[in-house]
């Protein structure tokens, strides 16, 4: 990624000290408009692992209504975590165990061991602090992207 990164960098150089044909200020201006998205892709890429810059424009699903991956996400999380809580209330552990199996949430299968082996607070505080900053570390690079992205532009 980083090799592709100096590529448009130097793309941008070029770009940037190459001859304009315009000689008048206008509301669109293509030359400004490739030097801007070019050099935020540049900057992106030459900062960024491979994982790190995909995750970056993965992001950008967030503003499409409808396709936000993290609130459905989230309500399926809390959807689960609702009918484990369900299950659990009604005595019947063999179904909570079953529906354990289908989950695709990491967070709710430890929560159900913690359940199972009736953990104190503390550990169950250390696991979910734990899993929290998994969760930190897995973001925030494309958000480091995000915030430099917001002081090119």
């Amino acid at each position: 990624m980083q090799l592709i990164g100096m590529i448009l960098l130097f793309v941008v150089i070029a770009i940037g000290f190459s001859p304009r044909n315009m000689t008048q200020v206008s509301a669109f201006d293509p030359h400004a408009l490739v030097m801007v998205l070019v050099g935020c892709a540049a900057a992106v890429l030459l900062g960024s692992s491979s994982k790190t810059a995909l995750r970056t424009l993965t992001c950008l699903k967030e503003f499409v209504p409808g396709v936000r991956g993290f609130s459905i996400e989230t309500r399926q999380m809390d959807d689960e975590r609702e009918q484990i809580c369900t299950l659990w209330r009604d005595g019947k552990k063999s179904q909570v165990l079953e529906f354990l199996d289908k989950s695709k949430f990491e967070s709710t299968k430890l929560f159900v061991q913690l359940l199972l082996r009736r953990a104190a607070g503390a550990s169950s505080e250390k696991v979910f602090t734990e899993l929290r900053h998994d969760e930190i570390e897995r973001m925030q690079p494309a958000i480091h992207n995000w915030e430099m992205l917001s002081k090119l532009g």
